[in-house]
């Protein structure tokens, strides 16, 4: 069963990335959010620079930080190439999976962002105090759940894709 969506992302992948200028969007995307993560903190800080903001970060930060932008880069490739294909809806409630879809990836990329301890500044003005300091505390299982979140996108947006799935 696992087998199987692995392959239909798998195969989404191959159809997304035929077109060359995905390409050149998911990059323009995915340098975006590793400038979101990585520059924000560093500018909202006073006194803080670029080098000392990498440098607060351990290994386990930088993975999930790069892991999380390339998710989400893609996954917003993968709703624009769908977009793309299906621009022949125009109902509201077309646009309303539509825009759902792209707001839980958003969604998940702010969870997941407490992950790390120099990434929640950057989301610290989106939370009350209270909120913030609860989330941080269960920060590990928050990035779980968003990369939950993030996976199950990914795969029924490669079947939205694909055409193999009307209500996705």
């Amino acid at each position: 069963m696992i087998k199987d969506k692995i392959l239909v992302i798998k195969i989404a992948f191959t159809d997304i990335f035929k077109m060359r200028i995905n390409y050149f969007y998911f990059v323009i995307i995915l340098f975006s959010f590793l400038g979101f993560y990585y520059f924000l903190p560093a500018f909202i800080v006073p006194g803080n620079d670029i080098f000392y903001q990498i440098s607060l970060l351990s290994i386990y930060d930088h993975l999930s930080v790069i892991t999380l932008s390339i998710l989400i880069s893609y996954l917003i490739v993968m709703h624009l190439h769908a977009y793309k294909i299906r621009k022949r809806y125009t109902s509201l409630y077309h646009k309303s999976r539509e825009y759902s879809s792209i707001l839980t990836s958003f969604a998940a990329g702010m969870l997941s962002s407490f992950g790390c301890i120099s990434c929640f500044l950057s989301t610290l003005t989106f939370f009350p105090t209270a909120a913030f300091l609860f989330l941080y505390s269960y920060k590990i299982y928050v990035y779980l759940f968003s990369l939950l979140l993030l996976l199950i996108s990914i795969y029924y947006t490669s079947l939205k894709v694909l055409g193999k799935c009307n209500r996705c």
